[in-house]
């Protein structure tokens, strides 16, 4: 709140005067005005706000949400500022916060400095040369949240592993705090305090910075209220080409180092289309509905299946070496196999983690993995995931069908999936590929085409086709229509197996990519041709040769 006071004496107002049209004060949310613990440079941020407001010329600025413990107060020499805040106790948690940015020039003309209530209201009062000004707030009393427990998302330095020192440290700690018969009663926190203890938490602790490199950082300071200004007196698609011009260069020097994840990450957001519009939702619980609305229909669709179809399938024959629990060996194989540098699940032990362990720890996890095999049910906590949505770059950021979620498992849960996946390769049969090694997507386009290709009518009676009636297909009551042309595969499947609607559709898709790319990449003098060929190679060559190995 801010009150302001009247003097009726003439002498007292030549200042106020000159005050009155000179104060300008603005309120802002500024988040926070907390650096981190592990950050070496206490109140910088202060100091950055200070040079916004002084781009502005504004006197006074009132804050919410400084998050700052107590009450303080601290002068930027360099920015003319002086700020005052009031917030919860040291021992509380860091929200809520209020606080004042007042040019160091008026503070002498104060009656009073701030006052802070508590972490919500602050008092301010100084004067004018008109009528008093009064400021009417509310006041209520928030109820207390209920806390809810953190989960355990640290992530191991798992590159100490590389150091054979702490790579046996590791397997000692294991083999002393892991025991076979209190490992079921075990919290995930003391499953992962060996690894915490041995690797430690990955930690970043930022460098005093500011000082040194002041002057670069106005000059950034600078350019950004500069494009700003130049973007209000010319909102057109200027700033948006030198955008993508620098994801042009980004792209090029990805490639020239030879990184090709994030050349194709920024190719990505090159070549991604245009966005179309959709309902927002605004409110939380809206927001949260709609998500669960979304995975629902996605992860729990209900199915029924017809006994009768279940006989229709073809037998095999019976293999009883499958029910017998798995080696000790064929564990450490599922183990060798898992990739490493991946998210853990909410237990929080990575996959670096199982690799370094010893004998004992492979052997618990063998004796738990052979008691699922045997008694048939899995562990919470290998079914448990969480479920993290990703924007693919694709579509509108506002409709979830654009984010396709990804569930972290627990690693353990995952040497399992593999243990029953390198069990049962050898029974699939050709039939089941797709996600098998050796074994894609286009053995069976090539099997189709195969099966229309040994298709051919020599002869057929003119009376056979008028006195009967053409061969039907019926689902559950539903005739299937015969069609001509259907996709399978993302091939277009004629019924006379010829390949003309197919060679159209290829190149189409190939004059759409080319398209695109034209603009954005390979009319651009700034890449080299030698990237524009990889790029060409990997978007156009591959849309229009799809398939063609069949």
């Amino acid at each position: 709140t801010v009150e302001c006071r009247r003097h009726d004496k003439a002498q007292k107002t030549s200042w106020l005067s000159t005050a009155a049209k000179e104060t300008s004060s603005r309120a802002w949310n500024i988040r926070t005005l907390m650096d981190k613990d592990n950050v070496l440079r206490p109140e910088r941020r202060t100091t950055l706000i200070a040079r916004e407001l002084a781009c502005y010329n504004i006197n006074i600025a009132a804050f919410s949400e400084t998050r700052l413990a107590w009450e303080g107060s601290i002068e930027k020499l360099g920015g003319g500022y002086t700020f005052f805040w009031k917030g919860k106790a040291e021992s509380e948690g860091r929200i809520h916060g209020v606080g004042f940015a007042i040019k160091t020039s008026l503070l002498k003309r104060l009656p009073d400095l701030p006052i802070g209530i508590n972490e919500r209201p602050i008092s301010l009062r100084f004067l004018l040369n008109h009528r008093l000004i009064r400021a009417v707030f509310n006041l209520h009393i928030i109820p207390p949240q209920r806390k809810r427990p953190k989960m355990i998302r640290a992530v191991f330095n798992t590159a100490k592993l590389k150091h054979l020192d702490t790579h046996d440290e590791l397997k000692q700690e294991l083999e002393e705090n892991l025991s076979i018969y209190l490992w079921e009663k075990r919290t995930p926190s003391e499953k992962w305090k060996t690894g915490k203890t041995v690797l430690g938490l990955k930690k970043r602790v930022h460098q005093d910075w500011f000082d040194e490199n002041e002057d670069v950082i106005i000059k950034i300071l600078n350019e950004k209220q500069n494009a700003f200004v130049d973007w209000q007196d010319d909102p057109t698609s200027t700033s948006k080409k030198d955008h993508f011009k620098h994801l042009q260069r980004k792209a090029q020097f990805q490639l020239q180092t030879r990184n090709f994840k994030k050349f194709f990450d920024a190719l990505k957001t090159i070549y991604r289309p245009s966005r179309s519009g959709s309902t927002l939702i605004k409110d939380k619980a809206g927001i949260t509905q709609h998500w669960a609305e979304h995975f629902n229909s996605l992860l729990s669709r209900s199915s029924s299946v017809d006994p009768k179809a279940l006989d229709l399938v073809p037998q095999q024959p019976i293999k009883e070496d499958l029910d017998l629990p798995p080696s000790l060996g064929e564990v450490k194989t599922a183990i060798s196999q898992m990739n490493t540098g991946k998210a853990p699940g909410k237990d929080g032990i990575m996959a670096e983690i199982y690799k370094a362990a010893g004998p004992k720890p492979i052997e618990i996890l063998y004796n738990i993995l052979s008691s699922v095999w045997e008694v048939e049910e899995m562990p919470k906590d290998f079914k448990d995931a969480i479920i993290i949505p990703l924007f693919k770059n694709k579509g509108s950021k506002a409709d979830c069908g654009n984010y396709p979620g990804i569930s972290l498992l627990s690693i353990a849960g995952k040497i399992l999936n593999r243990l029953i996946s390198n069990i049962s390769e050898n029974t699939l049969s050709e039939a089941q590929c797709g996600f098998r090694p050796v074994c894609n997507m286009i053995d069976m386009i090539f099997v189709v085409m195969q099966f229309l290709g040994k298709t051919e009518v020599l002869f057929q009676s003119s009376l056979t086709t008028y006195n009967n009636p053409s061969p039907s297909i019926l689902i559950q009551g539903t005739k299937l229509k015969n069609v001509d042309n259907f996709k399978y595969l993302g091939r277009n499947i004629s019924s006379d197996g010829s390949l003309d609607i197919e060679r159209s559709s290829r190149l189409c898709k190939a004059n759409q990519a080319l398209g695109r790319l034209y603009t954005r990449v390979l009319n651009q003098h700034n890449i080299s041709f030698s990237t524009k060929l990889i790029v060409y190679n990997a978007v156009v060559v591959t849309s229009l040769l799809y398939g063609s190995e069949t």
